[in-house]
């Protein structure tokens, strides 16, 4: 299963350019937009990144929806399994999990009335006005992002293609998807953050490949997450690190990690290494 690269804003090097006040005009400190990004810095660990998107569930309700006690409940919001754990909550409660959203933004404008999507002619309007839209791939809604005319909203796509509409490939593509975030971001208008990482994570999930690796997991009687409580939190080796911890179920995992972290150590020394 291919896990893709979330790519950082360099700060520093806007500030060289000296435009990164402007960008601050659509990114502001420790606002949605900006927690989102920052994504990129948190530390990521494969089998459990992996065990979550295979597993992850996204049943969104409308804002006002009754739910009618004489019917059956409707399922959760959000659901997955980490760390050998299955978990459900309501979309608000993973807006604020994931670290997009603070509690007391959930009950603001910011996130109440974020949009999930716009209208296709303002869309095709929009992209216009930053590229052109005799290059607009109609049939397949889709336009090339190296025609975005401003170098910095061609950097913005690609935080956005990185993070919030993830792939694995097409990234030099701007698709409607791409296209209406980035009309959110510059136009300032509040949108639905947390419902989009929950899109993009149920599009993963839905991948069949994905649907048997998590299998192939749960069967695996030694996996190193056999045990782990819900409060526990995995704690990897560096290559060539020692192992410490209490019980052997601790051992099992941190020889594990140990063992993943060598592999990708020597993945990397192979893909930078000068050919012979």
């Amino acid at each position: 299963m291919h896990i893709g690269e979330h790519f950082a804003v360099s700060w520093k090097t806007l500030r060289k350019l000296e435009v990164e006040d402007w960008v601050r005009g659509f990114v502001p400190v420790d606002s949605p937009w900006d927690r989102l990004f920052e994504l990129s810095f948190t530390p990521t660990y494969r089998e459990i990144l992996v065990e979550f998107l295979s597993s992850f569930e996204f049943h969104p309700r409308r804002p006002n929806e009754v739910v009618d006690p004489a019917q059956p409940p409707p399922p959760p919001e959000v659901s997955f399994r980490m760390a050998g754990q299955a978990r459900e909550m309501s979309l608000a409660q993973f807006a604020v999990h994931s670290g997009l959203y603070t509690e007391a933004e959930i009950a603001t404008d910011l996130y109440t009335k974020g949009l999930v999507m716009i209208d296709k002619p303002t869309l095709l309007g929009f992209w216009d006005l930053i590229a052109d839209i005799r290059h607009w791939d109609h049939h397949q809604s889709k336009g090339r992002s190296t025609l975005i005319e401003d170098p910095l909203f061609r950097y913005l796509h690609k935080m956005i293609s990185t993070s919030i509409t993830a792939r694995n490939k097409s990234r030099e593509w701007c698709t409607s998807g791409d296209l209406f975030f980035l009309y959110c971001l510059l136009y300032k208008r509040p949108c639905a953050l947390a419902y989009g990482f929950g899109s993009v994570f149920r599009l993963r999930a839905s991948s069949t490949g994905a649907r048997n690796a998590i299998r192939r997991r749960l069967r695996d009687q030694n996996s190193p997450f056999v045990g782990l409580s819900s409060g526990e939190r995995p704690r990897p080796c560096r290559p060539g690190g020692t192992a410490k911890a209490d019980g052997d179920e601790h051992n099992k995992r941190d020889a594990y990690y140990q063992r993943l972290s060598m592999r990708e150590a020597v993945k990397e020394s192979g893909r930078h290494a000068k050919p012979a």
